[in-house]
């Protein structure tokens, strides 16, 4: 009687002690590549960029930044980490830039340079009168 409880601890309670012992696999395998990695983390930007500008809150942006340097290692492949956060600050700067364009105030003609608005510029402008 002794023996068979001894074999059946044996046989159970190492199963459980070994099957505790072992590492658990990953319940979480994300597949985001490099490219998705970088196209969320330039929505994200541009999600947080354009209310901060139309708030002039710009906690807002930097929280945005905050959150999607966070997410997009987070949830991209090994092989793309330092490719996303190499990129991380230029991708900000565009989202930033293409945000300040269309929040700008004014006339976007103001400036430009085309050729059907440019005049040529008169005699009297480039040699200017002296009166002696």
């Amino acid at each position: 009687m002794l023996t068979g409880i001894r074999v059946w601890l044996t046989k159970n309670v190492g199963r459980w002690a070994y099957r505790d012992r072992q590492p658990r696999a990953a319940t979480f395998r994300s597949h985001v590549t490099m490219r998705g990695a970088l196209l969320g983390m330039f929505a994200l930007y541009l999600l947080a960029c354009l209310p901060a500008a139309w708030l002039h809150a710009d906690a807002v942006a930097g929280v945005g930044f905050v959150v999607a340097a966070i997410l997009a290692p987070a949830y991209a492949r090994q092989d793309a980490l330092l490719h996303i956060v190499i990129s991380a600050p230029v991708i900000f700067l565009v989202a930033e830039v293409i945000t300040q364009l269309l929040t700008a105030q004014g006339s976007s003609s103001r400036g430009s340079a085309s050729v059907s608005r440019s005049r040529a510029p008169s005699a009297s402008s480039l040699w200017p009168s002296h009166a002696m």
